[in-house]
């Protein structure tokens, strides 16, 4: 039971993206500032994406040595 002043709107998948979208957009028809900032994150967003896709992709992360020894998985 959700607690008072908590309500969930039971929706998921695709409707969820749908509903979404559409605050998205009446946001931005009613509030002109959003206008800007979006204009500016998303692609910010999609730049800083990418590069961290890239950067791992060619520096992965690696465990540290302490933590094989720890876990003994160097031995076999």
């Amino acid at each position: 039971m959700a607690e008072r002043g908590i309500q969930k709107i039971p929706i998921k998948g695709a409707g969820a993206l749908v509903v979404t979208l559409a605050v998205v957009v009446v946001a931005l028809v009613f509030v002109p500032t959003l206008r800007v900032f979006l204009l500016i994150s998303i692609p910010l967003g999609v730049f800083i994406a990418v590069a961290l896709y890239f950067w791992h992709k060619h520096a992965p992360v690696r465990e540290p040595e302490e933590k094989r020894k720890i876990f003994h998985l160097d031995d076999k």
